[in-house]
């Protein structure tokens, strides 16, 4: 390795700021409900929405394992995605652990994002909070077993990827990508991103964003798996509040619009040059997928692309 690229490496976290160049759309999420799973089966639960003291993933120390689903069905409705191109997308979630210790997770633990497949599209995740109950009543809201659950005796399932129906939710989901969880002292700044808060940052890659935008979709859903210590369980309620009053979870997707672009030339003015050093430092440091910084075209953005960066910048 030559003395550029150490010198590359160790600027890694000099320059704080990060901008694509290509145009960005943003798709905030709908609804979400906080579903709750329990092995007994004797659960059923929706919370129908965030409850004032916050939105959870994760199991408890009863075993109840907490789940997020955010409804994106609107997706389709945004006009500037309308015909688009894209190159790949960024789901953002925000979070906060610090309103109870007992729900304060750590990095040893893992949060996952999944997609909900496409045949439950238009799913109603609710608006008031269900108690627990073998069969609640419900207002046609989602739940762990059910897609639409009216009442014991009319329900609707979930559908897997080729629209057969499941045994619950956990059917319906496709994993697409996973983070370490993050670890907040209980009594933390509830702050949301853009004041200094935390987020999960999930890169898709093209194929599967430009599903999205083709075909729409029907939405996403977070869990998380404890290290074994039992204490793997998230809040990710930022400041932000939703309707009602009541805390919202964030999330939010991310497009990038496909346009040619050179490989290294960061700032897109079409040369690999120095003026391309500082924000390819930022791309390898953000946590946010940009392609022009995938040197190695591997789908992803780390320090394996700081040589064949290199290369290029003194190659001209």
């Amino acid at each position: 390795m030559n003395r550029i690229s150490y010198w590359l490496m160790g600027a890694v976290m000099l320059f704080p700021s990060f901008a694509f160049c290509q145009e960005i759309v943003q798709v905030n999420t709908g609804g979400d409900a906080r579903l709750i799973n329990e092995p007994s089966g004797l659960r059923n639960d929706n919370n129908g929405g965030n409850t004032i003291s916050g939105a959870l993933i994760g199991v408890n120390a009863t075993a109840v394992d907490n789940i997020i689903v955010h409804d994106f069905a609107d997706l389709s409705t945004t006009p500037e995605l309308a015909g688009a191109m894209v190159s790949g997308a960024m789901v953002t979630v925000e979070i906060n652990e610090a309103f109870n210790a007992g729900n304060e997770g750590s990095e040893l633990d893992t949060v996952f994002l999944h997609e909900i497949a496409i045949g439950n599209m238009g799913f109603n995740t609710g608006n008031s909070e269900i108690t627990g109950c073998d069969n609640p009543a419900t207002d046609g809201s989602v739940s762990f077993n059910h897609r639409e659950e009216f009442n014991s005796f009319s329900s609707v399932d979930w559908l897997d990827v080729n629209d057969m129906a499941v045994d619950n939710l956990l059917g319906a989901l496709t994993e697409l990508g996973s983070a370490p969880g993050i670890d907040l002292p209980a009594g933390s700044p509830n702050l949301p991103l853009d004041a200094g808060g935390e987020a999960y940052f999930f890169a898709i890659d093209a194929a599967t964003a430009q599903r999205w935008v083709d075909e729409g979709l029907a939405g996403l859903a977070l869990t998380a798996t404890d290290n074994g210590d039992t204490s793997g369980r998230f809040n990710l309620t930022p400041a932000v509040l939703g309707p009602g009053g009541t805390p919202s979870v964030v999330t939010n997707i991310q497009f990038e619009i496909a346009e040619g672009f050179l490989l290294g030339d960061l700032n897109c003015d079409g040369e690999v040059d120095l003026l391309d050093v500082a924000p390819f430092v930022d791309a390898v440091t953000s946590g946010v997928f940009d392609p022009k910084a995938d040197l190695n075209e591997d789908d992803d953005v780390n320090l394996l692309d700081v040589a064949p960066f290199v290369d290029v910048l003194v190659g001209g």
